[in-house]
């Protein structure tokens, strides 16, 4: 299978500088039901199926959502939709100090971005990667910094709801795919010293560390 897609490739790459429109688009078009097919072998929804059961699936309460690790997220619902079943929070500390993933909980997504080797002041548990299936606890939010695979941050809507005191502030987010996923725009992150720092079209006001439209 991966050496279809691989296939796929090639023959997109041969296609493309000779502009054969008709060759690239069967081979992307191959290419997109090989992926399909590997995330069904993996368990994973293809691209805009929605899940029916288990993490991403539809829920109006909790008791909609089969195991004890699983809540309905009901913030989803916020714009007249409904709800989606995410990882129970206890089994997360986005947002809170650490050192190792160890200090994050027991959820198979949890990482701690720490301080030596990320950055992150004092070390930041978060989760990754997340999209609109595989979504965030309650109380946290899908969103990308800078490069990085988009990850579960503390929800915020001011900058007392962050850890102020050691250089987190409450900053805006895109929440297009595939930068983001929502379902909150506003997270708890570190302030950002550069537009590069923010997603285009969003630019780093200096002077707060925050990111504007």
């Amino acid at each position: 299978m991966v050496g279809e897609v691989e296939d796929s490739l090639q023959k997109s790459g041969v296609a493309l500088p000779v502009k054969i429109g008709a060759d690239v688009e069967c081979e992307s078009d191959n290419g997109a039901l090989e992926i399909d097919t590997l995330e069904l072998l993996f368990d994973c929804a293809p691209d805009n199926a929605k899940p029916t059961e288990g993490v991403g699936s539809a829920c109006s309460l909790d008791s909609d959502c089969k195991g004890s690790s699983l809540v309905c997220d009901k913030a989803w619902g916020a714009s007249g939709g409904s709800g989606k079943c995410a990882p129970d929070p206890g089994h997360a500390a986005i947002g809170t100090p650490c050192t190792s993933t160890t200090d994050c909980g027991n959820d198979p997504r949890s990482a701690c971005n720490n301080e030596s080797g990320d950055g992150y002041p004092g070390g930041y548990c978060f989760m990754e990667p997340c999209s609109d299936v595989d979504v965030c606890p309650p109380g946290s939010t899908c969103v990308s910094i800078g490069g990085e695979t988009p990850g579960c941050y503390k929800s915020c809507k001011v900058d007392s709801d962050c850890r102020v005191g050691e250089g987190y502030v409450c900053n805006l987010f895109l929440t297009t795919q595939p930068d983001g996923f929502g379902p909150n725009d506003h997270a708890c992150a570190f302030v950002c010293k550069r537009d590069a720092d923010c997603k285009t079209p969003l630019t780093c006001d200096v002077q707060s560390g925050k990111c504007r439209p």
